[in-house]
C-alpha cells in the first residue's frame, strides 16, 4: 500500500494515510470527529510540551475511548531516540491510529524508524515512505538512521 494525501477532512492542513495509520499536522475538534469515525483507536501527540494546548485533544480521546498519548518526539540534537521507541512499544499495529505533530514533518521523520524497527522494511524504502508523508527536514533522514542503528 502506498501513502495516500487526505485532502477531504475538515480542519487540518496536511493529513495522509499509509496502511492503518493517519499521518498528519495539528487536528482541529472537527479532525478528530472525522477520524473517530474512520475507527482510530489511539492518538499520538509529537509536539512539544508547551507547543499548544492538548486538554481538548486529550479530553476528546478521553471521552471516545481512544487511547491518547502525548510524547514529544524532539530532543536537543533533533529526533529524540527515547521518544521513537516509546512510541514504537506504544503504537498498535492492529488499530487505526494518528500520529500527528504540527505539519506532518517530525511525524514523517519517526515513521522511518516504525517502519525498519517494527514492520521490518528496508531502510531506503522507510526514507521514500517518510517522504511521501511529508518528510521535508533532511536531517531527519540521518538522525532517524542513527536511531535504528543504536
Amino acid at each position: 500500500m502506498s501513502v495516500k494525501r487526505i485532502l477531504d477532512v475538515p480542519g487540518i492542513n496536511f493529513l495522509w494515510r499509509y496502511e492503518n495509520l493517519f499521518l498528519g499536522g495539528a487536528p482541529s475538534a472537527v479532525t478528530l470527529e472525522v477520524l473517530n469515525k474512520e475507527g482510530i483507536k489511539q492518538v499520538f501527540n509529537l509536539r512539544s510540551i508547551g507547543e499548544s494546548d492538548n486538554t481538548g485533544d486529550e479530553e476528546f480521546c478521553n471521552q471516545n475511548n481512544i487511547e491518547y498519548y502525548h510524547i514529544p518526539a524532539m530532543g536537543i540534537a533533533g529526533l529524540d531516540k527515547e521518544a521513537a521507541s516509546d512510541i514504537n512499544d506504544k503504537i498498535n499495529p492492529d488499530e487505526v491510529c494518528f500520529v500527528h505533530c504540527a505539519s506532518g514533518n517530525r511525524v514523517a521523520g519517526w515513521l522511518i524508524t516504525y517502519l525498519v524497527t517494527k514492520k521490518g522494511m528496508d531502510f531506503e524504502a522507510a526514507v521514500e515512505i517518510a517522504q511521501e508523508a511529508g518528510l521535508r527536514t533532511v536531517d531527519f533522514i540521518y538522525q532517524a538512521e542513527e536511531i535504528i542503528e543504536s
